[in-house]
């Protein structure tokens, strides 16, 4: 489609294709009208290039840079489309067609016996190829806490790796162009972000209110599947959505004079949301985290 700033397209996979192995690499052509005016519209964090899997909610890449990987489909037929999302809000008129593709298993890319290990080979001095033992890294999920609400249809997905006193330069020399990878309600397949690339933050939008779950994995250096010990246990959240469809109670926080609204699903969590408000607020005080999870059981207590 053609809006008044760009022609978006999808390149990989074409149409009607076939995709050996369960990882694929999506690419997304985008021709601005006027480059200088499309640089500054989206040259922002909140503007993003968007990828719906099968019907999932859209994944979200930096619209300058940054690779779009999908690992783990499953096989079978698969459909995506593209959208650009501009400060924060999905423009409709650049919906791209959907490409049908379909992914088989392949026994030239995926493992002899299936298992990864945390070995990765570089060239030695004599020009041959060495073994080198890494210790295993652990993928930490920090944000979303567990069962906490989150305002809108929208989640970013922070996360930290733990070597376990591993060596970190080795670690960045080997994994510096893998992926982290999530996947949200058991979704037909991963979607992966850079590893190390500090500015960018893994963001998926338009959930639908109400609990969700994610999983995620770090790649490994030689294969591009999953490294399956990397992986942290599922993690359940919930979206209040843009009206707090989801939300029992929506309690009031005073900070510097500004009101916040803070929408609570059922089965939320008031001490991790307490923890998780005043942490995104840069809010140090100690009594914060009790502060706001008084007012959340409080505000149900009256239900």
């Amino acid at each position: 489609p053609e809006t008044d700033e760009a022609v978006v397209s999808i390149l990989d996979p074409p149409d009607k294709s076939t995709v050996a192995g369960s990882a694929f690499d999506l690419r997304v052509q985008i021709n601005p009208v006027n480059a200088d005016v499309f640089w500054k519209s989206y040259n922002n964090t909140k503007s993003r290039v968007c990828i719906s899997l099968d019907g999932s909610p859209y994944s979200c890449w930096p619209v300058f840079g940054g690779k779009i990987r999908y690992i783990n489909a499953i096989d079978g037929p698969h459909s995506v489309h593209a959208v650009l999302m501009k400060d924060g809000e999905i423009v409709p008129e650049s919906i791209t067609e959907s490409v049908q593709f379909t992914t088989v298993e392949s026994p030239d890319v995926e493992d002899e016996d299936g298992e990864e290990d945390n070995v990765s080979e570089e060239e030695g001095e004599d020009g041959e190829n060495k073994r080198v033992q890494l210790q295993m890294p652990q993928l930490v999920l920090q944000v979303p806490p567990e069962k906490v609400t989150l305002p809108g249809s929208a989640v970013q997905f922070i996360s930290r790796v733990d070597l376990g006193g591993g060596d970190i330069d080795l670690f960045e020399e080997h994994f510096q162009h893998q992926f982290v990878c999530y996947n949200v309600d058991a979704a037909t397949a991963h979607a992966c972000w850079s590893l190390l690339d500090n500015n960018t933050v893994p963001f998926v939008t338009q959930l639908e209110p109400g609990l969700h779950t994610v999983e995620g994995v770090i790649t490994h250096p030689e294969t591009r599947k999953e490294i399956a010990e990397t992986a942290f246990e599922t993690r359940t959240f919930f979206t209040a959505g843009d009206q707090n469809e989801a939300a029992i109670v929506v309690v009031e926080v005073d900070v510097d004079a500004v009101m916040h609204k803070i929408p609570v699903a059922r089965g939320g969590d008031a001490n991790n949301q307490g923890f998780y408000f005043c942490g995104t607020r840069g809010i140090t005080s100690e009594a914060c985290p009790g502060v706001v999870a008084g007012k959340i059981i409080e505000a149900a207590e009256r239900l």
